[in-house]
């Protein structure tokens, strides 16, 4: 918890709150996977409406992918590597728009495939992208928040199922 953002349980969801514009947090269990598939319901009930929230997968030393989506029917599949994130979805590292994201929806069922070097995003059961990058092939997995324009974001995750893919 900082001024900033804070990740925790609360009422029988894992809650990530954004405090800041420009801002983004995220949380892992302390695990290692490769090769999986990752769910979750995700609900947007902060204030921001300009935010992204999604599922992190190959983490280790901060190095780490994200599947993400938006309530305004954005998406991106990224690279982080210590300070810089690269949006591998979008020669101009930018969020990209879909139609099959619902906008402001009640709740968001988001998938992600994470296996031999293919990065795969759903969004309520529709495939929205899939990349290839093998910079990171194993690590542990966890949930991501992000605000953009404007502040006090928060997203509560519940239903997280990961299954390895063989």
């Amino acid at each position: 918890e900082s001024d900033s953002s804070s990740t925790d349980y609360g009422d029988g969801y894992y809650v990530i709150q954004l405090n800041e514009s420009q801002w983004l947090a995220w949380a892992n269990p302390g695990e290692s996977f490769s090769d999986i598939h990752v769910e979750v319901t995700v609900k947007n009930v902060g204030r921001a409406k300009d935010n992204g929230f999604g599922i992190v997968c190959d983490y280790d030393n901060g190095d780490f992918y994200y599947l993400a989506a938006s309530s305004d029917g954005f998406y991106v599949i990224a690279r982080s590597e210590g300070e810089d994130t690269t949006a591998l979805t979008s020669d101009e590292n930018l969020w990209l728009e879909s139609d099959k994201i619902a906008v402001n929806a009640k709740s968001y069922r988001l998938g992600a495939d994470c296996a031999n070097g293919t990065l795969t995003l759903y969004v309520d059961g529709d495939e929205i992208a899939s990349v290839d990058d093998d910079a990171f092939t194993k690590g542990d997995v966890g949930l991501i928040g992000a605000t953009f324009d404007g502040p006090n974001a928060e997203f509560r995750f519940d239903d997280f199922v990961v299954t390895e893919l063989k």
